[in-house]
């Protein structure tokens, strides 16, 4: 009679555990948006293991507070080899005037101090260049991660592992095709976009002309000025994204640390620990040989019930030195847009080329004041209202109906209301109907009196 203990069953217990499951999974990309206190030793401890294990010497690391510090920083250093022209430079009169100064602390504090020893030959700076160090580590970094999911992708899993894995991974594309995990990866990607966005409108000229590259001819100046963002952009983007390939078997390393003795190698657990270590840090970073930039998280995220970035009082988001990004609806807005809406224009929509953006500045411009200030034509009039039609660029055409409320206001007077409703309308009644969801021959409303 044998006394061997009955083999493990993982998918009996993955099925038994899925709650367990889903909340590891939600819980690892909410790191990736969350707002704490950074472990900055336990940050260097993954980002030094990250690069030994891909055969490259532990960086010196250069703590950001912010993205635009995190950009500002390793646009510049990476430029120009070191970034002392940053105090030598006025920005005085940009709006962030105040980060440009910390910035400009913290450079010399970090870069300049004799622990990085980093440096960059003279005369190698051109366009062509700018961000390339980090391009070539972020590719080695994602070649790692995509040989690990293979790794994994081929491992013989013991009784009921594939099954397990199936059910993991399950319980994972739920998630992955939800709201929830499209959130959380849209709007850091917005978040970078922006902050970028915003360096460049201050940075990019100084480093044209301290690169000597002012005597570009126009065409090559577009280019160059248009490039930056997008390389930075690029050279961030290597959090939750790229461990979402390897996200169903951290679950196993994680949540089933017995199976995965029997399911992963030494060495494939020990790849697995030190993305999962890296990612849960929650930091942006921008990776070069030798250096690594790293932006602590946000010290506040106001997000709607949805988790969408939306706040209706200051910045959706905001970051250790001061520097914020608003949002509305998920979508970044200038500052005004959220705490001056009355300092909009007419003019200020309708240069907006984002169908979008030019949306929410007529929601916090007003939709009535828009369709008067605006000159929006009047299309018809009968007695159910006034149909108004406005063009707009890259976007349907904006058409409203005007109808006056049936009942007066306490002063007596009588309130209009402006409705949206489709450009394929012809009419005032038609208008009307539709926001009664009718045809305009069904529609028949009693006479008031």
């Amino acid at each position: 009679m044998s006394n061997r203990a009955p083999e493990y069953d993982f998918y009996s217990s993955v099925d038994e555990r899925r709650s367990e499951v889903s909340g590891y999974i939600r819980d690892f990309l909410a790191a990736q948006t969350s707002v704490k206190v950074l472990d900055r030793s336990a940050c260097e401890r993954a980002l030094s293991a990250v690069y030994q294990l891909n055969s490259m010497k532990a960086p010196s690391i250069v703590w950001c507070r912010s993205v635009f510090e995190l950009t500002g920083l390793a646009l510049s250093w990476s430029a120009m080899g070191n970034i002392s022209f940053i105090t030598d430079t006025s920005h005085a009169g940009s709006k962030f005037e105040r980060q440009w100064q910390q910035l400009a602390v913290s450079c010399a504090a970090q870069i300049v101090a004799p622990r990085i020893s980093v440096k960059r030959p003279a005369g190698e700076v051109s366009r062509r260049n700018v961000l390339s160090e980090s391009r070539q580590v972020y590719g080695v970094f994602k070649q790692s991660v995509d040989q690990l999911a293979k790794r994994l992708s081929q491992t013989n899993f013991p009784s009921g592992g594939l099954g397990g894995l199936a059910l993991i991974t399950h319980e994972f594309n739920k998630l992955r095709s939800g709201t929830d995990l499209n959130t959380i990866v849209r709007q850091r990607n917005l978040i970078e976009i922006s902050a970028t966005r915003d360096i460049m409108q201050d940075l990019w000229p100084v480093l044209l002309n301290e690169a000597n590259l002012a005597e570009l001819d126009s065409q090559a100046r577009i280019v160059a000025q248009s490039t930056p963002w997008f390389d930075v952009d690029f050279c961030l983007w290597i959090s939750s994204w790229e461990m979402f390939d390897v996200l169903p078997f951290l679950v196993v390393l994680d949540v089933f640390s017995d199976f995965a003795l029997q399911a992963y190698d030494e060495s494939t657990r020990r790849l697995l620990a030190v993305w999962r270590d890296l990612s849960l840090t929650g930091c942006w970073f921008l990776f070069f040989p030798g250096i690594c930039f790293v932006c602590e998280p946000p010290e506040k995220i106001v997000t709607d019930r949805f988790g969408v970035l939306h706040n209706e009082n200051g910045p959706g988001i905001a970051f250790g030195d001061g520097y914020g990004q608003f949002f509305w609806n998920g979508r970044p807005v200038e500052r005004h847009v959220v705490e001056n809406p009355q300092s909009i224009t007419v003019r200020e929509i309708e240069q907006e080329v984002n169908a979008e953006i030019r949306r929410i500045l007529i929601e916090r411009y007003g939709l009535s004041r828009y369709i008067l200030d605006s000159g929006a034509q009047k299309v018809h009039e009968d007695d159910s209202g006034v149909l108004y039609r406005k063009e707009l660029v890259n976007d349907e055409p904006l058409v409203v109906v005007m109808v006056r409320n049936s009942t007066p206001e306490a002063d007596g007077s009588f309130k209009n209301y402006f409705l949206r409703v489709p450009p394929e309308v012809e009419t005032a009644k038609e208008a009307v109907a539709w926001t009664f969801r009718m045809s305009s021959d069904l529609y028949a409303p009693k006479v008031e009196t």
